[in-house]
């Protein structure tokens, strides 16, 4: 039978609640036919969440305390489905069903997303809620994996050790090994060792997350030519010790290791105090900040924070993504209380950490379209200079005659750049009244603010990393040479360049005859620039124009646009 949606109407006609909770059980279970209303039909699914005790919280890594991100101020809002519209496992809602396997299925979750993520958004597997649960705790029998619940950074630790397969939700036919418990019951988890889902063509072993312990990870990834090209580094807890109280400062630390963590990295597990009267909350009844009077506490939960929010009238919330299936909250999401430790959810923090290999080559950059082109210092030639593509950087340095010469192999955006926005990048802005600090921005609003080398260092760090300021999108929508923002370029009106004391010059289709859309703009030395783009063909193309000087004054081409390869050494190149 295909799948039948009976309406509220029909499930309210029924004389009693068993009746029908049994009777829906039977159809969705044999037929697969479901309600519109689910949780008509079945009780709320119980929390799981297992506290560490004092010495295990001390045997378990913590997130290092950055300084920079005390200075930072987090945007009022921020939701990761926006921020990362591609990574779709972030909009999913799993249910856990009636085993108390909240921990697994939130941490899978949390996997999956982070995954997605550091991918630069390019894959989104799903990581098994199931092989979570049966497998992190070895000593537990199959029954007990369901009912005797567990810790999201033991299933961390799990993932880390010994990887994890995909798999999808209850009867998805998705991934390696799908999650076999139903919505309205419980089911003994066995921990496979091939995957359970006939329709999958890729053995389990295979199908792993890679384990990424030093010594074996690069002989693992030849041995089994695993899937992906990444693998969970490490992960952290933030959980305060029993009888010990958060003050309002803690709580204020904690929400900003929350918060800007989600900005760099994803959504991250949190665990709650679960009362009864959560199963029946939603928008209506506002943030949720404490339990009723008569509501009854049945112990620990663990969920998923996505981002945040404020009402109307100002006051924030988390925005919590719960493991109780779509007809829960508001479709599967709710909003507590933000920096009041409301029902613990400041207390008890874990996340996993994402580690990508290098997929980036220079290659790729030699004959694909470049995104953006930046100078750290805008006023010093010998400032390093990077090129980006995706989630991708490239380190160059002009040569003599102009073109430009890879300094080192290209690399992950996040290997240079750790605070940067998810790629692409394709909007900067440089502050030249504030020691040339760069803003990156990517298209979908997000910015990393200050960017700067400091000392003793070779990475780029950003003081700020949130929602970029009204700015951003116009950033988008031309570009500059990079000399104390000097020449401005508008694709809007691409017969003219612009200045910033007042001049324009007309240049005619000196451009848009060569680009069908620019990218970049370089300054190499204050008399010339590179231009990146791409043609009518899409084919990626670079060209290095004069400038104006006080006796020619137009610009002019020093080398015509052509294949960006002609103005980037490719012989340089890097084998992965």
């Amino acid at each position: 039978l295909a799948s039948v949606q009976i309406g509220h109407h029909l499930a309210a006609s029924l004389p009693r609640m068993d009746v029908l909770r049994n009777l829906h059980l039977l159809l969705y279970v044999v037929f697969g036919i479901t309600f519109i209303e689910c949780s008509i039909a079945r009780r709320a699914p119980p929390g799981g969440a297992v506290m560490l005790a004092d010495k295990e919280i001390e045997a378990h890594p913590k997130l290092r305390p950055n300084p920079k991100n005390s200075r930072a101020s987090a945007p009022l809002a921020f939701d990761s489905r926006e921020a990362w519209p591609n990574c779709t496992s972030i909009k999913r809602i799993r249910d856990q069903g009636q085993c108390r396997t909240c921990w697994a299925v939130n941490a899978a979750g949390v996997l999956t997303d982070r995954i997605c993520i550091a991918s630069g958004q390019a894959i989104n597997p799903i990581i098994s809620a199931h092989q979570a649960a049966s497998c992190t705790y070895t000593s537990q029998n199959a029954d007990e994996n369901c009912e005797a619940g567990g810790n999201a950074a033991h299933a961390y630790k799990h993932a880390m050790l010994y990887g994890l397969p995909t798999g999808g939700e209850f009867k998805s036919h998705l991934g390696c090994v799908p999650y076999i418990v139903d919505p309205f019951s419980v089911a003994p988890l066995t921990c496979s060792t091939k995957c359970t889902n006939r329709e999958y063509s890729i053995p389990l072993e295979k199908d792993k997350i890679i384990s990424i312990i030093p010594v074996f990870s690069e002989l693992l990834s030849k041995l089994c030519r695993c899937q992906f090209p990444y693998a969970v580094d490490g992960y952290w807890i933030n959980h305060i010790k029993e009888e010990y109280i958060m003050s309002q400062r803690d709580i204020d630390a904690a929400v900003t290791q929350i918060q800007h963590d989600i900005m760099l990295n994803g959504p991250l597990t949190v665990t709650v105090d679960l009362y009864s009267d959560l199963a029946t909350w939603n928008a209506s009844q506002g943030i949720y900040k404490k339990p009723t009077a008569s509501a009854e506490y049945q112990k620990g939960h663990i969920v998923t924070i996505i981002g945040w929010n404020r009402t109307e009238d100002g006051e924030p919330y988390w925005l919590v993504r719960n493991s109780w299936g779509k007809y829960y909250g508001e479709k599967g999401i709710f909003w507590i209380a933000m920096g009041q430790n409301a029902v613990s959810i400041e207390s008890y923090i874990s996340a996993p950490i994402i580690r990508v290999e290098n997929h980036c080559n220079i290659t790729s950059f030699c004959h694909s379209e470049i995104d953006q082109a930046i100078s750290m210092n805008s006023s010093d030639p010998s400032a390093p200079i990077y090129l980006f593509q995706g989630n991708c950087t490239l380190q160059v340095s002009f040569e003599s005659g102009g073109t430009l010469t890879p300094v080192g192999p290209a690399v992950p955006l996040r290997t240079q750049f750790p605070d940067a926005p998810s790629g692409p990048i394709t909007s900067y802005r440089v502050l030249a009244n504030d020691d040339n600090k760069l803003w990156l921005l990517n298209p979908y609003a997000i910015a990393g603010a200050d960017c700067s080398i400091p000392a003793n260092s070779t990475k780029i760090q950003c003081a700020e990393h949130g929602t970029g300021y009204a700015i951003t999108r116009a950033l988008a929508h031309y570009f500059k040479s990079g000399l104390l923002e000097r020449w401005a370029f508008y694709p809007s009106n691409p017969n003219w360049m612009y200045n910033f004391d007042g001049d324009a010059f007309n240049i005619g289709t000196m451009v848009s005859g060569y680009f069908a859309s620019v990218n970049a703009m370089l300054n190499q030395d204050g008399t010339r620039m590179v231009v990146f783009g791409k043609n009518a063909d899409g084919e990626s193309i670079a060209g290095i124009v004069n400038y104006p000087t006080a006796f020619a004054r137009k610009f002019t081409w020093l080398i015509p646009p052509g294949p960006t390869k002609h103005i980037l050494r490719c012989e340089q190149q890097q084998h992965n």
